[in-house]
């Protein structure tokens, strides 16, 4: 007769499943927190529905456009 040790069953399991899940998302908290340090403060829009990446200083990015990407941040 043999048992299996690194068996997980009933509330045990459960228990264990839960932890693994809380730490794999402590873990990518931690990697979201470094990348958004390198990421630069300064944000910049290149503008794509006329000329990519060309806009006039003069002709203003559409309100709705700038709704939608208000949204996105």
């Amino acid at each position: 007769m043999y048992q299996i040790r690194n068996q997980e069953s009933g509330d045990r399991g459960q228990e264990i499943k839960k932890l693994k899940s809380q730490i794999k998302n402590i873990k990518l908290e931690e990697k979201a927190e470094k990348l958004m340090k390198l990421i630069p403060k300064k944000l910049r829009i290149i503008s794509a529905w006329r000329y990519p990446g060309v806009t006039d200083e003069n002709d203003p990015i559409p309100a709705e456009i700038l709704r939608e990407i208000e949204g996105i941040i």
